[in-house]
C-alpha cells in the first residue's frame, strides 16, 4: 500500500486476545512544496488503483484454480459432450488468463523473452505513481485510465466465467453424474 495522507489515526494492536489502541497524528513533511487537496487526490488515486489490483489477482488466482480441477475432471470423463464443452471452456480460460498475466516468466531477465501481461503493466503504473512526495500527474492519470479500460473488458470476461459459463459446464457435470467444478 501506498503511505497514508496527513490526518488523525487510530492505531490498534491485537496480541495473544489482548487488544491496546490509540490515537496518531501523521503530519505533512514540512519540506514538500504541495497544494490543498494533493494528499488527498494521491490517495484516492492509490486506494483505487490498489484495489482493483487486488480484485484482479483475486480473480486471476479463483480462474486459475478452476482451471486446475477442470483439467483433471477432463482427464476422468470418458462423456464427449462433457469433455468438448470442457475443452472450450479451459481454451477460453486459458486465453483470459495469458492476457491477464505472464506464466512464462521464471527468472528476472525473462522480460525480455515474454512480454509483461495486463496485471504487471497496472502494477508497473501503481508503482510508477507511488512516491514520497504525493503527486498524481497527467501522465499517471492518463495512463490509469486507458488501463481502467482495458480492465472493464477484461473483468467482465473474466466475470463471465464465474457468473455464467463455469455454472453452465457445472450444472452439465451435475447431469452427467460427476459433479462440480470447485471454486
Amino acid at each position: 500500500g501506498h503511505k497514508v495522507a496527513p490526518g488523525t489515526y487510530t492505531f490498534s494492536l491485537n496480541v495473544e486476545g489482548q487488544k491496546v489502541t490509540t490515537t496518531g497524528d501523521i503530519k505533512e513533511v514540512p519540506t514538500y512544496e504541495t497544494k490543498p487537496g494533493q494528499y488527498e487526490e494521491y490517495d484516492l488515486f492509490m486506494t483505487d488503483a490498489e484495489q482493483k489490483l487486488t480484485n484482479m489477482h483475486n480473480l486471476v488466482n479463483t480462474l486459475f484454480s478452476v482451471q486446475d480441477d477442470l483439467k483433471s475432471v477432463l482427464k476422468k470423463t470418458s462423456d464427449a459432450k462433457v469433455k468438448t464443452a470442457g475443452e472450450k471452456l479451459l481454451a477460453d480460460m486459458k486465453a483470459w488468463d495469458n492476457d491477464m498475466v505472464q506464466r512464462k516468466s521464471q527468472a528476472y531477465d525473462d522480460v525480455e523473452n515474454f512480454p509483461n501481461k495486463f496485471t504487471a503493466e497496472y502494477l508497473f503504473m501503481i508503482n510508477q505513481t507511488n512516491s514520497a512526495i504525493p503527486r498524481v500527474n497527467k501522465s499517471n492519470k492518463e495512463r490509469k485510465a486507458e488501463l481502467d479500460a482495458q480492465w472493464k473488458g477484461l473483468k467482465s470476461r473474466g466475470d463471465q466465467f464465474i457468473n455464467s459459463a463455469i455454472p453452465a459446464y457445472n450444472k452439465m457435470l451435475w447431469e452427467a453424474g460427476i459433479g462440480a467444478l470447485r471454486w
